[in-house]
């Protein structure tokens, strides 16, 4: 089981969500209901890799 931390950014930079969570597989699940339609950068480690993905929120 690995650590998984994120940060979620709008694209003014604004920091909108962070947080930490227990991922026992590949796969990592970060809900997005309280986040208001928009583009985001996700930026995710478990302390040996990282990535940056860029999200479209549409409702």
């Amino acid at each position: 089981m690995r650590s998984v931390h994120y940060h979620l950014y709008d694209v003014a930079g604004m920091l909108v969500k962070r947080g930490s969570s227990l991922s026992p597989s590949a796969y990592f699940e970060l809900s997005l209901t309280d986040v208001p339609v928009g583009v985001y950068v996700l930026f995710l480690s478990d302390g040996d890799i990282s990535q940056k993905k860029m999200l479209f929120v549409l409702k």
